[in-house]
């Protein structure tokens, strides 16, 4: 059966953007959403999880901003002890300690009683090359689907690379569009992804908030985010859909 699956990103990652979320889920297209374990929100967002109601959770890895979970890495944190925003691009990474530091945070969340149901990641990282298969092996122990990433290589080496490395990966939806974005996150662009993607099971990428100070670089893109996704004419091609 087809799904639509409008997934609201950076859950915990402020007051504003939880507030944003809730208000996508009771008054938008949001159904889904997936959350951060690192940020200093963390034991609100999951009181807001229960108190709210708010279902379909999945877990929205962090390595490329903030602090870890985990004390003592040696590989993946900058001389002030944080996340590297280019953390694929290291040529020392250690892959242990990078399944190490993700499985503590899928852990954080299932022992406060969150039900996960699906594995995404901050700034895509699980789509990088070099960190894909960690991503994957952590995805089939625990039993977890990510979110879809497809193949843009061309180089043949490349494209059988790819196929080595997600063989055995179990994606949460068979499409994924990461399009409603920033200049792209427009009500027309919205509802031309709904009318090009009818029919088939798609996830799509939203960031809705209010506006916050500690939502970085993106903020007052969340607020527009979150207008459309409460637009009347998306709401109702999205009931249609499903």
């Amino acid at each position: 059966m087809a799904r639509v699956i409008f997934n609201a990103d950076d859950l915990g990652l402020s007051k504003g953007v939880n507030e944003g979320i809730v208000h996508c889920y009771k008054n938008g297209v949001v159904n889904s959403a997936s959350l951060m374990t690192t940020t200093v929100h963390f034991e609100e967002t999951i009181e807001l999880i229960f108190d709210k109601q708010l279902e379909n959770i999945g877990l929205h890895f962090n390595l490329t901003e903030g602090i870890p979970l985990l004390p003592n890495h040696k590989t993946l944190l900058n001389s002030d002890k944080q996340f590297q925003r280019k953390i694929h691009e290291l040529g020392n990474l250690d892959l242990k300690e990078v399944y190490n530091e993700l499985e503590a945070q899928l852990l954080k969340a299932v022992d406060a009683g969150v039900k996960i149901n699906h594995l995404d990641s901050h700034h895509h990282i699980h789509m990088t090359a070099k960190l894909r298969k960690v991503f994957v092996k952590l995805s089939k122990e625990y039993n977890l689907p990510l979110r879809r990433f497809n193949n843009t290589a061309r180089h043949p080496i490349k494209v059988w690379s790819f196929y080595q490395d997600t063989k055995v990966a179990k994606f949460f939806t068979k499409d994924f569009s990461a399009d409603f974005y920033d200049d792209q996150a427009t009500k027309d662009k919205l509802l031309f992804l709904l009318n090009n993607y009818k029919g088939r099971d798609l996830e799509i990428m939203c960031h809705p908030g209010f506006k916050d100070d500690e939502n970085g670089i993106y903020n007052h893109q969340r607020e527009e985010e979150l207008q459309i996704l409460c637009n009347d004419e998306v709401i109702q091609q999205v009931n249609a859909m499903r």
